[in-house]
């Protein structure tokens, strides 16, 4: 096995790689290898392993953070907020549904009371 540097210029980061195998491509007149990234070299020059996945141990892009206090605090206010709004809705609601019920039986009443009306002139002599 062999280890070799591979310098980034666009982050300014040397990658350490493990060559697994090399051959030469003929249609290309050029050595390939597959390699097996390792981790990268920080400003002192010591390497830093990587993960499975190319992230270093133990950084915080490896795992997940716990959520910011402050973002849970504003998404609690921000539920609180709309318990108010539905218990508001609810109460008018229930409101309306009254009003509703006592309008019904008012109506029922009218009816009632013209239907005796019409009773009573359909009993009157012309």
């Amino acid at each position: 096995m062999k280890i070799v540097k591979q310098y980034d210029p666009r982050v300014k980061t040397t990658y350490v790689y493990e060559v697994l195998e090399s051959h030469y491509d003929s249609s290309k007149k050029q050595t390939r290898s597959t390699r097996k990234l390792i981790g990268k070299l920080d400003s002192n020059g010591e390497l830093i392993p990587t993960g499975t996945r190319g992230r270093p141990f133990g950084s915080t892009l490896a795992k997940k953070d716990d959520p910011d206090p402050g973002m849970v605090q504003h998404y609690e206010e921000l539920l609180r907020k709309k318990d108010e709004e539905m218990q508001r809705k609810d109460e008018l609601i229930r409101t309306i549904s009254n009003n509703l019920a006592k309008e019904e039986e008012a109506l029922k009443q009218y009816k009632a009371a013209v239907k005796k009306i019409m009773q009573i002139c359909s009993a009157l002599p012309e």
